[in-house]
């Protein structure tokens, strides 16, 4: 199998926010035959973590961290404590 958020975690980046150091709490792992871009059916193009200026906690101790739903009891608005992950592959059209 084949982890497709090595790079990211190399380069520090992550999906989930933890005593100052990002790691990943949801990954995806594919076959390393669907790295091969010259077959008939669909071929990984690139792995995304999904974090946008508005998933932003913008002050605080949780500032730079994902925008959280809950900080203990209090309702902060937000989407969650670590970033969406998605996929996205391609296929060869006819």
């Amino acid at each position: 199998m084949f982890n497709l958020w090595t790079n990211y975690y190399k380069k520090g980046s992550g999906i989930l926010a933890y005593n100052d150091a990002w790691n990943f709490f949801d990954q995806v792992t594919i076959s390393p035959s669907f790295l091969q871009q010259n077959q008939q059916g669909f071929f990984f193009q690139k792995a995304v973590i999904f974090n946008r200026p508005f998933m932003l906690q913008k002050s605080g101790r949780y500032k730079g961290y994902p925008l959280r739903t809950y900080d203990f009891d209090i309702y902060m608005r937000g989407y969650s404590d670590h970033f969406p992950v998605y996929l996205v592959m391609m296929k060869k059209a006819d």
